[in-house]
């Protein structure tokens, strides 16, 4: 994986990154439906039974969006003897199948964002990375233009947020289904609830607590978290107050084309401390 800091707290987000890290790759399941239903079963499952899908298969299971532009599209894995297959089912639309999933990626899988996201856009994803908390419009208006900016000059990346209990949950849904001013579908923007994130804590003594949700780890760090998932191959960390430029743009390519697998950039005589 590649990873991009544009970051004002690059040295706490690498102080915590290993901890992170820690924590994610402990996160495990043996089976993907057993790990999605423990975790995500009241906000995202929709049961197979109940979704009016043409998709006649007992093992399939579906995962569902509440946003008004994604209410008639539904994804779906259906699991096979070797491997398990992505379908993505709109109303009125054939079914289109997206990929397979062999049974070890199914096992070794690491996600963390929602199912429905998150395998809709399938695997090498291009991720800018945010951390949004509180109820202050001015991140939340920062956020609905950057969308529009990404579009442009990252055509083939998405941006996740990742969020808490303390937002505005409407900017969720404002965001996810924001168009561009010729009235097209951005498309270009995934919501994480880290309250929906549950890590496992592994050979702790003497603690009562087995495990806890990503809000537990600091806000600023929740951006971070693309970088153990095992469908992200580029990740950016960015602030949520800071625009996309196309000479930022002209950068991230030169470092595509070299060997290098991480990059630092920052604004000119703007930070006075070295890094």
């Amino acid at each position: 994986m590649k990873v991009r800091l544009t970051s004002t707290y690059f040295l706490i987000a690498l102080t915590f990154s290993t901890t992170i890290m820690l924590f994610v790759v402990q996160n495990k399941t043996k089976n993907l439906r057993q790990k999605f239903e423990k975790r995500y079963m009241s906000s995202f499952l929709t049961d197979n039974t109940n979704a009016n899908s043409t998709i006649n298969e007992p093992d399939a299971v579906y995962f569902t969006n509440d946003c008004d532009c994604k209410k008639d599209t539904k994804v779906a894995i259906i699991k096979k003897e070797k491997f398990s297959s992505v379908y993505l089912e709109k109303q009125n639309e054939e079914i289109k199948h997206l990929y397979d999933l062999t049974n070890a990626e199914i096992e070794k899988s690491i996600l963390t964002c929602d199912f429905f996201n998150t395998l809709r856009r399938g695997k090498s994803q291009k991720i800018i990375s945010y951390s949004l908390y509180n109820k202050k419009r001015f991140f939340y208006d920062k956020l609905k233009e950057i969308t529009k900016q990404l579009k442009i000059l990252y055509p083939n990346w998405t941006m996740r947020v990742y969020y808490d209990k303390t937002i505005d949950k409407s900017i969720i849904c404002e965001i996810e289904c924001q168009k561009d001013d010729n009235g097209i579908l951005l498309d270009n923007a995934d919501f994480c609830d880290t309250n929906n994130l549950t890590f496992k804590l592994e050979n702790i003594k003497n603690s009562n607590q087995s495990s806890f949700d990503a809000s537990y780890i600091h806000s600023m760090i929740w951006r971070w978290f693309p970088i153990g998932d095992s469908f992200v191959d580029v990740f950016s960390s960015r602030d949520t107050d800071s625009f996309l430029l196309q000479r930022e743009v002209d950068s991230v390519n030169v470092w595509f084309n070299s060997d290098k697998v991480g990059h630092i950039m920052r604004g000119e005589n703007v930070y006075k401390f070295n890094l």
